[in-house]
């Protein structure tokens, strides 16, 4: 068994070192367990962003198979260094090695307390592009005279969180209101906690959420508290698609290593606590990103078995809310009752979180949210332990518009006055967090930068962090600033023409002269970045600005070098954030096989480095919701309307199988359609997504799309002098052809039906319906000419229906 364990682990190490282009330099077994070298960067096997893009995938992939597939912990020690690689030993006996101060201290990181998974040192750390990193405690290492930086690369879960604003300032209040609520809560079991944040767009909700969620988890480690950390940002959009909050969260609490058996439920597992599993140790010189795909279907159906949730909501869970598309959904011949999803999603999360001690849940944006998942959210609030739900939102209004009357009440009242809420309104930063923050660019002390710099920012800026650090950015980079007579930071003189110091009018001004500074190229790639949402990959905008600008398939390959560039650029320039993501590809079922017939072909050897190379791929987020928004302001109308629609072109070329789309990706394609102005396919998808929807139970969803899709032609306006005709401008209803038509009474007629068979909902709204799609057809000039009129009879079945229940009253005879 021990042989066959060792000849697995020798068999993965070394085929992800292959398919990384990495060497496997020595397999020892000695009185520290087993410990394995690897290398990157030997003659002939030397690449560019070897670090990022190679050997941190590697080291991460290698920890999570060897997890998973074989129960085996390793310790993994990364470093970068020069070293001597070559022949070690006499002529009779040798050995090809590596020896180095970099090589001591890889194996110093492997051995560490406390150790993470996998621990680099400062040298990765600096040529990893892209990658986040958690610092830890520097360690005493042979050959280094002073303590060396150590540092956790983060997963992308992790990454999510967004990185540390190094220049943050000021919130000294609400930073000492997050820490008290959360570390309150770690000391006992408690009732969960919800703690609500609202500000205008720009004043550093996101900033402050992740500030003061990395206080609280220093805190937490100090105290051995074992918990459990995710981060969804909601999007536009996301009101369309049911529970879109989850896609994320159940994919962070789900990927976690729980103990699920009926023993542990519903009790949190000591910190002291330790896993039994074998361990091995794994020292490899050089490391980031790995799939966390592989154990999530698993845990879902484990979880399901053991709180008994149906096998039809574990499908709309798996192939709707966590996109995995592959898995086809059975027919649905009954729908679901939507208040058992909510709680069966509840009760999912609630299990996979058990052996936690504390879970901080931070939800951004939830302005977009839908309303479904705020029901799961309440289900959590209200059943769970330890769970502290942080949501920042734009403003309450719009938070009052998604989640239901009666919760919000008991928030603002009940569980306010239980201090189970707090309501956090955050302001402009003060004059002197503006000093403080200059002092941060400028590299000073604060009694260093002089006051007029301070009050000009603040004057221009109006106390708004993210344009005050634009100011304090480009007056740094452009020399706009020196060292003045008073021995203070100052206005270069040659600079100030005139008593107002700064020269930006606004924040669009200061931007657009960086925007003005990058390539036509990278604007370009902004502009259609700018379309494709606040997120988007690096295939996603390939494959579009290739149909765009028409490039050959056998230039192709230059067109996506020249992307990279071209965001790369913008990344330097902080309009862009990059981070590696993993493909929904299952690197541990081909392992899996693999170890079950070791006998592999060459073709699928090279099927497997395919799809290895494939999994991990850049992921790309405006920095500020601000650029995407101006960027978004320059273009025409027409030139969105092309970018929307080659946008849903590649989607479909890339899903030829509809069936196997989720939800998030049909909405999507349905809100480029509709943006391209294409009526047609905009229409008909949105019949397709609403029936599906109505299906699941989830009516007021079909209500909300079909609703968005009749926008198409009520967005125009009537002329001057004439009423709308059923919620119509009457040209527009005139110049219908009949496939139009026929669509447009097919969605009027869907969203009567849908209103009528919702409860809580007016009937009296089901009936206008109907009464609209009569009226439409009865004024428009092409209905005369339809032949086939079978789309008429839904409209007739549907008002009998309401007569029939006393909604509609047959008028009487005079």
């Amino acid at each position: 068994k021990i042989y066959n364990q060792l000849n697995d682990i020798m068999y993965i190490v070394s085929s992800v070192l292959e398919d990384f282009k990495g060497q496997l330099c020595q397999f020892i077994l000695d009185d520290k367990g087993v410990v394995l070298i690897g290398t990157f960067g030997l003659r002939g096997s030397t690449f560019p962003n070897m670090v990022s893009e190679r050997a941190l995938p590697a080291c991460r992939i290698i920890h999570s198979v060897l997890e998973n597939e074989l129960s085996i912990e390793s310790q993994i020690g990364a470093t970068l260094g020069k070293v001597y690689c070559g022949i070690v030993g006499g002529v009779e006996r040798n050995d090809f090695s590596v020896l180095g101060a970099s090589v001591n201290l890889a194996a110093r990181l492997m051995t560490q307390n406390n150790h993470p998974g996998i621990m680099v040192d400062e040298e990765v750390r600096l040529y990893a592009k892209n990658v986040n990193f958690e610092s830890f405690p520097p360690v005493e290492a042979k050959g280094y005279s002073n303590l060396v930086p150590v540092y956790k690369p983060l997963t992308t879960k992790e990454s999510r969180w967004g990185k540390v604003n190094p220049n943050f300032v000021g919130r000294k209040v609400e930073m000492a209101k997050f820490s008290k609520i959360a570390l309150g809560m770690s000391r006992r079991d408690l009732p969960s906690k919800m703690i609500f944040i609202q500000c205008d767009s720009g004043v550093g909700k996101s900033s402050l959420i992740v500030q003061a969620i990395a206080e609280v988890r220093k805190s937490l480690k100090v105290r051995m508290i074992n918990v459990v950390l995710s981060r969804n940002v909601c999007a536009d959009g996301d009101n369309l698609v049911p529970f879109s909050l989850f896609r994320h969260v159940f994919r962070d609490v789900l990927n976690e290593k729980g103990h699920d058996d009926d023993t542990t439920y519903g009790s949190r597992r000591s910190s002291s606590q330790r896993s039994n599993a074998p361990s091995i140790s794994i020292s490899v010189i050089s490391s980031v990103a790995y799939t966390e795909n592989q154990n999530i279907e698993r845990r879902l159906e484990q979880i399901a078995e053991q709180i008994k949730v149906p096998k039809s909501v574990v499908e709309i869970v798996g192939h709707h809310l966590l996109g995995r598309s592959k898995l086809k959904m059975s027919k649905v011949e009954k729908a679901p009752d939507i208040a058992d999803i909510i709680k069966y999603m509840a009760n999912i999360f609630i299990r996979a979180i058990s052996h936690a001690e504390m879970v901080v849940l931070a939800l951004d944006d939830v302005h977009f949210m839908d309303s479904l998942s705020w029901k799961v959210i309440r289900c959590i609030f209200e059943e769970s332990k330890n769970v502290f739900i942080v949501c920042a939102s734009h403003s309450m209004e719009s938070f009052a518009s998604t989640v239901d009357n009666e919760f919000r009440e008991l928030l603002t009242s009940k569980y306010k006055d239980e201090n189970r809420f707090t309501d956090m309104q955050l302001n402009a930063l003060d004059k002197i967090d503006i000093q403080m923050m200059a002092a941060k660019v400028f590299t000073c002390e604060p009694q260093d930068v002089d006051d007029e710099v301070s009050n000009d920012v603040y004057l221009h800026s109006r106390g708004v962090p993210y344009f005050a650090f634009e100011i304090l950015n480009t007056c740094f980079k452009n020399k706009l600033i020196e060292k003045l007579a008073n021995n203070k930071i100052g206005w270069n003189e040659d600079y100030k023409k005139n008593v107002d110091g700064v020269q930006f009018a606004n924040l669009n001004e200061l931007m657009l002269q960086r925007l003005d500074n990058l390539s036509e190229l990278t604007r370009k790639i902004l502009q259609f970045a700018s379309v494709l949402g606040s997120t988007f990959d690096f295939n996603e905008i390939l494959q579009l600005s290739g149909l765009i600008l028409s490039i050959p398939s056998e230039e192709m390959r230059q067109h996506s070098i020249d992307i990279k560039l071209a965001l790369e650029s913008a990344v330097e320039e902080g309009i862009l954030d990059e981070t590696l993501e993993e493909k929904e590809t299952n690197e541990g079922d081909i392992f899996t096989s693999m170890l079950a017939n070791k006998q592999t072909t060459q073709y699928e050897m090279q099927e497997k480095d395919d799809c290895i190379e494939d999994s991990i791929y850049s992921q790309y987020t405006f920095h500020h919701s601000v650029w995407q928004r101006l960027v978004l302001s320059l273009l025409l109308d027409s030139f969105k309307c092309d970018i929307h629609k080659h946008a849903a072109m590649a989607i479909e070329a890339k899903s030829l199988d509809a069936d196997s789309q989720d939800y998030r990706t049909k909405v999507k394609l349905f809100q480029h359609w509709k943006e391209s102005a294409n009526s047609l396919k905009a229409s008909d998808l949105a019949l397709d997504i609403g029936h599906s929807y109505k299906m699941l139970g989830l009516n007021q969803h079909s209500i909300t799309i079909y609703g968005n899709a009749l926008e198409i032609w009520k967005k125009h306006k009537p002329a001057d002098g004439e009423s709308l005709l059923a919620g119509f401008a009457p040209q527009v209803l005139e110049n219908l052809d009949e496939p139009n038509l026929v669509l447009l009474i097919k969605l009027q007629t869907a969203l009567g039906q849908a209103v009528g068979s919702t409860l809580n909902q007016d009937k009296k709204e089901s009936a206008q319906a109907f009464q609209d799609a009569l009226e439409i057809l009865r004024y428009t000039p092409v209905s005369a000419e339809i032949k086939d009129r079978a789309f008429v009879f839904p409209i007739y079945s549907g008002m009998f229906f309401l007569l029939k229940y006393g909604v509609l009253v047959e008028p009487s005879e005079t």
